[in-house]
């Protein structure tokens, strides 16, 4: 009701979350604020990808998981998000993404938000959503900072990751070694959320062959 009260929204726009399918990449920091707020509004079906499990040393980001928490961060995520909206369907992929299975994930859906914290990763995706034509939600956190795009890929001639980044930067170095703020990493995620919402209902101004840049 909080949501169909909207005039931008209404039953209809309800109607467009029930019917879309979401994939998440990345079950962590990003993925975690991400999977929870298109669960909450309603996105009909969401198919989450992580092969990892939660570490306590990533919990400070990590914030659906529990100390000690055990087992696979797509499958705990999926789990907290059916508990928050029984009524969406939440499918847990227990592996990474790789060559061999993006084309399939990726096909199946009608928008791929990009959640991991890997460049080579990010390639792929971007990659195989341009040659597909699927639209992608692009971010990336480092220290204080976020950068969110977010990718139609309309046409094969459309702007995507490599028209900014020609190639993944193996010199860039991680989280774990150079650090990153935790509240940072939760806004980006949130800012990615509302992208791909406000895509999908085809309302305000999601950052479309953009680049949002934030200083946390």
């Amino acid at each position: 009701q909080r949501q169909t009260v909207l005039p931008e929204i209404g039953e209809s726009g309800q109607r467009k979350r029930l019917d879309a399918h979401v994939l998440v990449i990345g079950c962590g920091g990003l993925g975690g604020p991400v999977a929870a707020y298109l669960a909450g509004a309603g996105i009909g079906t969401m198919t989450l990808v992580d092969g990892d499990s939660p570490e306590e040393s990533n919990l400070h980001r990590q914030v659906f998981f529990p100390t000690g928490a055990q087992g696979n961060k797509a499958t705990l995520l999926a789990k907290h998000c059916l508990e928050l909206n029984p009524g969406t369907r939440v499918r847990a992929h227990e592996s990474y993404l790789e060559a061999t299975n993006v084309k399939a994930l990726v096909e199946a859906t009608d928008l791929v938000v990009e959640c991991t914290d890997h460049a080579a990763t990010k390639h792929m995706v971007s990659d195989a959503c341009h040659l597909l034509g699927k639209p992608l939600v692009y971010a990336a956190v480092h220290k204080y900072e976020g950068y969110v795009a977010l990718f139609p890929n309309d046409t094969r001639d459309d702007l995507h990751l490599r028209d900014l980044f020609p190639a993944p930067d193996p010199s860039l170095p991680d989280c774990a070694t150079v650090g990153v703020l935790p509240t940072a990493v939760g806004i980006i995620a949130l800012f990615q959320a509302n992208a791909a919402l406000c895509y999908l209902l085809e309302i305000g101004t999601p950052p479309v062959r953009q680049l949002l840049t934030y200083n946390a």
